[in-house]
């Protein structure tokens, strides 16, 4: 799962781990900002999956492995969010896509930027549901790799 460092973060993280543990031999947590750009391929290229909020960490998925396994995006969109970038990007590539929606959390976010307010907001993902898109991503391939930044 990928996270940005001061804005759209998953605000119900540890309670997503915790929805998670199911899958922990499944599901790895990686801090991309902390791994060299060739790091970052190599853990993205060895991955069958890769989840994140909106946002430009997603497009690592052009370095998903699509030619022996199938892979697969998990897109956590924040409310009003409409950019169908990622989406069309694993469309071109044969990649499976999934799209879930997720609350906007934090006073005042919507006064970020008028035209665009869920490019600046944290979000609350919907645990469950959420764990279900990850468990989907899993069917996909063999392994999943959580990615946060």
């Amino acid at each position: 799962m990928i996270r940005h460092h001061a804005k759209r973060n998953i605000v119900n993280m540890p309670q997503l781990r915790t929805a998670m543990l199911p899958l922990k031999r499944q599901v790895r947590e990686v801090e991309l900002e902390k791994l060299s750009l060739a790091e970052q391929m190599v853990l993205i290229s060895s991955a069958t999956a890769i989840a994140s909020v909106h946002g430009q960490a997603l497009a690592w998925v052009l370095f998903l492995p699509f030619d022996s396994v199938s892979a697969a995006a998990v897109e956590f969109m924040p409310h009003g969010g409409n950019d169908n970038i990622y989406k069309d990007l694993c469309s071109a590539l044969g990649i499976r896509f999934e799209r879930m929606r997720a609350t906007l959390a934090g006073v005042g976010c919507e006064s970020r930027s008028p035209t665009t307010p869920w490019l600046s907001c944290n979000i609350t993902v919907p645990e469950e549901q959420a764990v279900q898109a990850l468990m989907r991503a899993l069917q996909i391939g063999q392994t999943y790799s959580h990615v946060r930044q």
